[in-house]
């Protein structure tokens, strides 16, 4: 039996009905009663406001107001988070696979910093790709191959000692960077535990993707120095697209 523990789960949100499947697959994925959802809400309209209060439980949070978009949200959501002694995240358009729950999360969480599982990247419920928590776990996020970031949970004096710049596309990458140097001990598990789905505000076109990867190389540059900055930048591009090669001709449902 473990000990009753708050494990908040930060959703930002905005006009956006798919965050009510997110909330109950927060609400699957805890089967050991120490989940807290944090909704950080953009200022949706009042009848999805009132479908979001409908799923939320006493000790859930919901804060209803306008915000400088996602990085603003998660921001919000952190602090929204301050009682807690775990912190994970998940879209709105996200939701948890059920294959990993919240008392194998916090078992890893009481041994370490930061605890990463895989994600899947689906698009209309179908994989496109696997992004794998163990190759950020041994230190390749230095080199680009970034932590699947909703599959992230880590302390929460860690999770909020950095914020996210609300104004920068690659801001996630550049958090998370100043999170892995803070972080002491990080475990994983190749289980999947969120699907992600593409077509977000990261992936959602060219352009998009575009001025992320220019960011990111600005980012990477400013913290290891152009060279690494470069491998960096290849290597995560190598990656995404590797990453779809199993599920080009073999199409798993999420």
């Amino acid at each position: 039996m473990h000990e009753r523990t708050n494990l908040a789960i930060i959703i930002p949100s905005f006009n956006d009905r798919r965050v009510i499947k997110a909330i109950r697959s927060a609400r699957l994925f805890d089967d050991c009663d120490v989940v807290s959802v944090v909704v950080a809400d953009g200022g949706s309209s009042a009848e999805l406001i009132a479908e979001i209060s409908a799923e939320l439980g006493p000790r859930d949070v919901l804060v209803s107001e306008p915000d400088d978009g996602i990085f603003d949200g998660f921001n919000r959501g952190l602090a929204l988070a301050s009682d807690s002694d775990f912190i994970g995240w998940i879209g709105s358009d996200d939701y948890f696979t059920g294959r990993l729950k919240s008392s194998s999360v916090l078992e890893k969480l009481r041994e370490s910093d930061l605890f990463i599982a895989d994600v899947l990247h689906v698009s209309d419920g179908v994989v496109q790709r696997r992004t794998p928590a163990m190759p950020s776990a041994l230190g390749l996020w230095r080199i680009g191959l970034h932590n699947p970031h909703m599959g992230t949970f880590g302390k929460s004096g860690l999770l909020r000692s950095v914020r996210f710049c609300n104004t920068a596309p690659a801001s996630d990458v550049d958090y998370f960077i100043n999170v892995f140097k803070r972080a002491q001990k990080v475990t994983y598990s190749g289980t999947p535990v969120v699907c992600q789905t593409l077509g977000g505000f990261s992936n959602g076109s060219f352009r998009k993707m575009l001025r992320g990867n220019k960011d990111s190389f600005r980012i990477y540059r400013e913290h290891f120095g152009m060279v690494q900055a470069v491998i960096a930048v290849l290597c995560k591009l190598a990656f995404k697209v590797l990453s779809r090669v199993p599920y080009y001709f073999r199409r798993v449902p999420g």
